[in-house]
């Protein structure tokens, strides 16, 4: 294929990259257009778990429940960077 048969084909390539990452950003917006409901805004997750009682207190600081979502979410953050760095090629 010729220099400018691979130039045509790059530049059909970024074309649809641009108008995929338009669409998408589109969406992002309207996503982020939508208004918290004022019945989620007003409660906190400490303030939940503040009504649940001792006994939650102590299953959750037992088991460790907080560390063990801090790997799982260190996990899953270092998966996705990876991913982004090689270019989705895992």
């Amino acid at each position: 294929m010729s220099s400018a048969g691979n130039s045509i084909v790059a530049l059909v390539k970024d074309a649809v990259v641009w108008i995929v990452k338009a669409i998408l950003g589109l969406f992002a917006a309207i996503v982020a257009a939508i208004p918290i409901p004022d019945f989620i805004s007003q409660y906190s997750l400490s303030n939940l778990l503040s009504f649940a009682g001792p006994d939650v207190g102590w299953f959750l600081q037992t088991f460790k429940i907080s560390e063990g979502l801090t790997v799982l979410g260190s996990g899953y953050a270092f998966r996705m960077l990876r991913k982004l760095i090689t270019l989705f090629q895992w």
